[in-house]
């Protein structure tokens, strides 16, 4: 895995192989992670518009992080 980029308490951007995943610390009194691996979509926005449509995406699953939860996933660690 390479880091791309990074800002801290609010997202991790990495990518291996093609595959490019974002990890966002979400929660208040308990802290968790929710880890997406990019849609097709994401990734042109990203392709688009840089480091703002992570930091937009980032924001969007740290606010609701349930409609994400189906999308987590698990041991992917840059």
């Amino acid at each position: 895995m390479v880091m791309i980029s990074s800002e801290h308490w609010a997202y991790e951007f990495f990518g291996d192989s093609g595959r490019y995943y974002l990890c966002v610390p979400c929660g208040t009194v308990a802290v968790y992670d929710v880890t997406v691996e990019l849609t097709a979509d994401e990734l042109a926005a990203y392709e688009a518009s840089g480091l703002d449509a992570i930091r937009s995406l980032a924001d969007q699953i740290r606010y609701r992080p349930n409609a994400y939860w189906e999308r987590n996933v698990r041991g992917v660690h840059p």
